[in-house]
């Protein structure tokens, strides 16, 4: 095995225990795990689909959580060897809200892009499908006139050259 191939195993599972510890989840078997090893090219892809539960604070729940049949998390990631062969790289990465089948919002990086920045956005027309989460997550906040404004989300995205932040 190489060290590509071991640094791709690695990154992966921690990308993978990650999801584990920072979702309210029954157990493991609630994330949907793609993944393909390419020894031949020491090329990798992950891509997990996680569920999602409403409410702020969800994490606390002591009995078993019940998801969303409408909104999933899914990240995605395609590593490569980097320029120099022997070390990883991440050729494109994906994080996005889904909302039914359709990318509500998605961060993309891909590092060979030409079309569009490297580092982009996604934002779909599906604003009125994010209000009734952003509604129930900003429930009890002191504003309440603002709470569903998808408008009133911040999305923080940058790219140095071919890394992204």
């Amino acid at each position: 095995m190489s060290q590509v191939q071991r640094e791709t195993e690695k990154f992966f599972d921690h990308v993978y225990k990650l999801h584990l510890h920072v979702f309210p989840l029954n157990g493991e078997s609630d994330i949907d795990v793609e993944l393909d090893l390419n020894a031949d090219n020491n090329t990798g892809i992950l891509e997990l689909h996680v569920p999602l539960v409403y409410g702020a604070g969800a994490m606390e729940l002591s009995q078993p959580v019940e998801f969303s049949d409408l909104f999933e998390s899914v990240v995605r990631f395609h590593t490569t060897p980097s320029r120099n062969g022997r070390d990883l790289s991440i050729k494109s990465s994906k994080f996005e809200l889904r909302v039914g089948t359709a990318p509500g919002v998605r961060f993309e990086y891909e590092r060979d892009n030409k079309g569009a920045p490297t580092a982009h956005i996604h934002h779909s027309g599906v604003a009125g499908l994010l209000s009734p989460a952003l509604m129930k997550n900003f429930f009890g906040m002191k504003n309440s006139r603002r709470k569903g404004r998808i408008e009133d989300i911040h999305f923080p995205v940058g790219a140095a050259g071919l890394e992204f932040r």
